[in-house]
């Protein structure tokens, strides 16, 4: 079976989204966090796991016929989209299943340049293009370690010093669930000559009006956080949720279970709001739908478009007025250890430019173990540019954990943005005072009217 052929445990789901038929897929090998709704057309024939699902189905179901149209699931189903209607318990035995499980994921679109990916072997910089015979490689880290992320940056293949520094990379790097999400989301072309991410909603363009510097096509759109295998998940035994029975809204006079809320009443955030951020959970009773106090975990709400500079590389703006104290964006990558962090950041030092994002915004500094790095896999806030007076303002964000040292990253407007204004923060949260005391600076392209010319790191 090659790399790009992966084997269907089952069909758990079906679904229809504006008149397409979807199929929730359980992939042989993988979590069913990594689960993913695959057009039929995707099943490339497999009309057997079709009619699998759907005598499993009856079975679970007697009496029952299979409806045409709506939303099903089986017993023991886990839908990432709607976690709190089906469930990660422990997987169904199934029976084994013919090589008729296999799917084969053509690429979206020809390429006219050679792809920069290598299937089943590591990368023989000699002979660029041919695999070799050394051990392999994840296909999906290959382009990372020898192709630079940005244009007219060195690589990482570049910047080792020795063998075992890049043998130590390399494992790092080395993520399994990777292969499959650079085909959950892959950029195809949309309307009027600008490509998007396929099934991202709202939708994430990327155009280039500027020149033709190609977009990096080592990047891997990720809609959630991916955790390295050190990474130990939220335990969701430990939240603690609220007894609301309605939305959790402020009512004058009432006693409200968030007297602390960081949201108004709309979903925005409190005027001049300080601190950590914490939103309803799984465990409370409120409506998950219509509770104003759950905002980041719904996700972004604005479409986006990651356009061409002239000086910075690529960077994001909104299509449309984003107003201010609105949530804009979560910061999403892999979720590694400090250590891994240190390993990785000393080399992205080297190249000159760093995905890396502590997860240290909970106010207690010495609890920090986690960092989130995007440098592979992350979604539109990877291209958010640095200014010196920026538009976004970035918080710890709690809902799926109790951990302070395991938060979310969110950026929220901190006045009105315009739109096609491009979205940034504050790389360094520093005064220029503090400046001092960081190791690394790197010219600042801003423009603002009160640009410190230096980015310290």
């Amino acid at each position: 079976m090659s790399d790009d052929e992966f084997e269907v445990e089952r069909i758990a789901g079906r679904r229809h989204v504006k008149g397409e038929e979807q199929f929730l897929i359980e992939w042989k090998g993988y979590s069913k966090d990594n689960n993913t709704w695959e057009a039929r057309d995707n099943l490339m024939g497999n009309i057997g796991l079709v009619n699998d699902f759907e005598s499993t189905y009856k079975a679970e179901n007697p009496g029952k016929v299979v409806p045409k149209v709506g939303l099903i699931y089986l017993k023991g189903a886990y839908d990432i989209e709607s976690p709190k209607r089906t469930s990660p318990s422990k997987p169904l035995k199934n029976k084994p299943r013919k090589p008729r499980n296999v799917i084969k994921f053509p690429t979206s679109r020809r390429k006219t340049q050679r792809t920069p990916m290598v299937i089943g072997g590591d990368l023989d910089i000699t002979n660029p293009g041919r695999p070799s015979k050394k051990p392999r490689t994840d296909p999906a880290i290959i382009p990372a370690i020898h192709y630079p992320a940005v244009p007219g940056r060195k690589s990482i293949q570049d910047v080792v010093e020795t063998d075992e520094e890049l043998e130590s990379i390399k494992k790092s790097l080395d993520n399994p669930q990777l292969a499959l999400l650079k085909l959950k989301h892959p950029l195809v072309e949309g309307l009027h000559g600008r490509r998007t991410f396929k099934s991202v909603t709202p939708s994430v363009y990327v155009v280039n009006e500027h020149d033709d510097t190609p977009f990096p096509e080592i990047f891997i759109y990720i809609n959630d956080l991916v955790l390295n295998d050190k990474v130990t998940p939220p335990d969701p035994d430990f939240l603690v949720g609220c007894d609301c029975d309605d939305k959790c809204l402020h009512v004058r006079g009432k006693k409200f279970c968030h007297e602390d809320s960081a949201y108004t009443n709309r979903g925005k955030l409190q005027e001049n709001y300080t601190g950590a951020i914490y939103e309803c959970n799984s465990s409370c009773k409120c409506d998950p739908e219509t509770c104003p106090n759950r905002v980041v975990q719904r996700g972004r709400q604005v479409p986006l478009e990651i356009f061409k500079t002239a000086r910075k590389g690529w960077g994001v703006r909104s299509t449309k007025r984003i107003k201010k104290n609105t949530f804009v964006e979560e910061y999403l990558g892999e979720v590694i250890t400090e250590g891994e962090g240190a390993l990785r950041g000393k080399l992205y030092d080297r190249i000159g430019l760093s995905y890396l994002f502590d997860m240290d915004l909970a106010g207690v500094d010495e609890y920090q173990k986690y960092v989130i790095d995007s440098y592979v896999c992350g979604n539109s806030s990877h291209f958010f540019n640095h200014s010196c007076n920026p538009n976004l303002v970035v918080y710890g964000v709690f809902y799926d954990s109790m951990d302070v040292s395991f938060h979310r990253l969110a950026f929220f407007a901190n006045r009105d943005i315009e739109p096609n204004e491009e979205l940034t923060f504050d790389y360094t949260g520093i005064s220029q005072d503090d400046d001092d005391t960081k190791s690394k600076k790197f010219p600042c392209h801003c423009d603002a009217d009160t640009c410190r010319h230096w980015i310290h790191l």
